[in-house]
């Protein structure tokens, strides 16, 4: 279980990631272990004292990377997530991210799309 101090030295972790990353962790944890398990993750990070509002994430902008680090070490404690289980989640994350949907949709052609998409 985490500790005061890990959660420290966590949320000090240098960086930031756009909103996008965060809904698209959202998303992936609401569809692949079910609503119930999204507010346990929710009400554990705000028992920690670093809560994360998920409904009211802006996807263009910047958030601290140690609030997702924190987020992650959360769901392996709650969902006994092992290495394999946060590949998944990445290997899915282009399937419900913003951007990726709003480069598909605006720069790219279906053609070029299609013939790519294995890649993403």
């Amino acid at each position: 279980m985490l500790t005061n101090e890990a959660c420290e030295n966590i949320i000090q972790i240098k960086g930031n990631v756009r909103g996008a990353v965060l809904q698209t962790d959202a998303e992936y944890i609401k569809r692949y272990c079910g609503q119930e398990q999204f507010t346990n993750l929710k009400d554990t990070l705000q028992r920690l004292g670093y809560a994360v509002d998920y409904e009211n994430i802006s996807a263009m902008e910047w958030y601290p990377l140690g609030r997702r680090v924190l987020s992650f070490r959360v769901m392996q404690d709650l969902f006994n997530w092992q290495e394999e289980e946060f590949r998944k989640m990445g290997n899915a994350a282009p399937k419900y991210s913003f951007i990726v949907k709003l480069l598909m949709k605006f720069f790219i052609s279906p053609k070029t799309g299609l013939s790519n998409a294995s890649q993403y």
